[in-house]
Protein backbone atom coordinates (compact mmCIF):
# COMPACT_ATOMS: atom_id res chain seq x y z
CA UNK A 1 0.00 0.00 0.00
CA UNK A 2 2.74 2.38 1.05
CA UNK A 3 4.66 2.11 -2.62
CA UNK A 4 1.23 1.98 -4.45
CA UNK A 5 2.20 -1.36 -6.23
CA UNK A 6 -0.13 -3.19 -8.05
CA UNK A 7 1.00 -6.65 -6.56
CA UNK A 8 3.34 -7.73 -4.05
CA UNK A 9 7.29 -8.29 -5.16
CA UNK A 10 8.07 -11.95 -5.26
CA UNK A 11 11.46 -11.57 -4.55
CA UNK A 12 13.32 -8.51 -2.33
CA UNK A 13 17.26 -8.10 -2.54
CA UNK A 14 19.01 -5.84 -0.48
CA UNK A 15 22.73 -5.10 -1.08
CA UNK A 16 25.04 -3.26 1.27
CA UNK A 17 28.75 -2.83 1.31
CA UNK A 18 31.69 -2.67 3.99
CA UNK A 19 35.30 -1.62 4.10
CA UNK A 20 38.18 -0.25 6.44
CA UNK A 21 39.13 3.15 5.32
CA UNK A 22 39.19 1.13 1.25
CA UNK A 23 40.59 -1.75 2.61
CA UNK A 24 39.44 -5.50 2.68
CA UNK A 25 36.03 -4.59 0.45
CA UNK A 26 33.51 -6.54 0.50
CA UNK A 27 29.63 -6.72 -0.70
CA UNK A 28 26.67 -8.50 0.53
CA UNK A 29 23.01 -9.15 -0.76
CA UNK A 30 20.52 -10.33 1.61
CA UNK A 31 17.02 -12.22 0.12
CA UNK A 32 13.56 -11.67 1.35
CA UNK A 33 10.49 -13.49 -0.20
CA UNK A 34 6.84 -14.41 0.86
CA UNK A 35 7.95 -16.50 3.36
CA UNK A 36 10.45 -14.64 5.18
CA UNK A 37 14.54 -13.95 4.64
CA UNK A 38 16.10 -16.59 2.38
CA UNK A 39 19.28 -17.63 3.89
CA UNK A 40 20.50 -19.46 0.89
CA UNK A 41 20.21 -17.19 -1.58
CA UNK A 42 22.62 -14.88 0.21
CA UNK A 43 25.87 -13.61 -1.67
CA UNK A 44 29.13 -12.22 -0.29
CA UNK A 45 31.35 -10.52 -3.38
CA UNK A 46 35.13 -9.87 -2.70
CA UNK A 47 35.30 -5.81 -4.12
CA UNK A 48 38.65 -6.42 -6.68
CA UNK A 49 38.19 -2.76 -7.57
CA UNK A 50 41.12 -0.96 -5.84
CA UNK A 51 39.25 1.59 -2.98
CA UNK A 52 42.25 1.92 -0.60
CA UNK A 53 43.53 4.86 -2.69
CA UNK A 54 40.43 7.09 -2.12
CA UNK A 55 39.79 5.70 1.16
CA UNK A 56 36.86 3.52 -0.14
CA UNK A 57 34.32 4.60 -2.82
CA UNK A 58 31.03 2.90 -1.32
CA UNK A 59 29.64 4.06 -4.83
CA UNK A 60 32.03 2.16 -6.90
CA UNK A 61 31.75 -0.70 -4.80
CA UNK A 62 28.05 -0.91 -5.09
CA UNK A 63 28.62 -0.33 -8.62
CA UNK A 64 30.76 -3.40 -9.33
CA UNK A 65 28.48 -5.42 -6.98
CA UNK A 66 25.21 -4.83 -9.23
CA UNK A 67 27.11 -5.19 -12.33
CA UNK A 68 28.10 -8.63 -11.25
CA UNK A 69 24.62 -9.34 -9.81
CA UNK A 70 22.95 -8.42 -13.34
CA UNK A 71 25.63 -10.31 -15.41
CA UNK A 72 24.92 -13.07 -13.87
CA UNK A 73 21.18 -12.73 -14.10
CA UNK A 74 21.47 -12.48 -17.60
CA UNK A 75 23.72 -15.71 -17.92
CA UNK A 76 21.75 -17.50 -15.48
CA UNK A 77 18.41 -16.83 -15.47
Amino acid sequence: DLFNLEQVPERIEVYDNSHIMGKYAVGAMIVAGPQGFEKNEYRKYTIHTNTSESGGDDYQMLREVLTRRIKRIKEDP
